[in-house]
């Protein structure tokens, strides 16, 4: 793989339904274009009133940037209101869910553990 690299533009990459059922993604990268622990980096969008319903990722970290909208991200015992500009880290194994109250665009990032 040592040369091999990656460039794309989001607005050329076709859209496809989430793992989770809800909202839309764009895949930059995946396990299958690295050496490294990358589990997926996407882009991602969610309606106003969709909901990502509560799970857990048990051997991987989620990294969140809001690039748009807002949404509420319930993680832990705490209710996070994230908007443009927000980073959020997900530990792994920690049980989480999101419901957008704006249509919202962000960056993910899953490595595992």
């Amino acid at each position: 793989m040592g040369d091999k690299f990656i460039k794309k533009n989001k607005e050329d990459i076709e859209a496809q339904l989430t793992n989770h059922g809800v909202g839309q993604k764009k895949i930059f990268a995946d396990k299958a274009d690295c050496q490294s622990n990358l589990t997926q980096a996407a882009w991602g969008m969610l309606k106003r009133g969709e909901t990502v319903k509560p799970h857990i990722h048990h051997t991987m970290e989620e990294f969140y940037y809001f690039d748009s909208g807002e949404l509420i991200f319930y993680i832990v015992d705490k209710k996070l209101i994230c908007k443009k500009g927000d980073f959020l880290m997900v530990p792994a194994g920690v049980e989480h869910f999101l419901e957008a109250q704006a249509d919202c665009a962000f960056v993910y990032w899953g490595i595992g553990t």
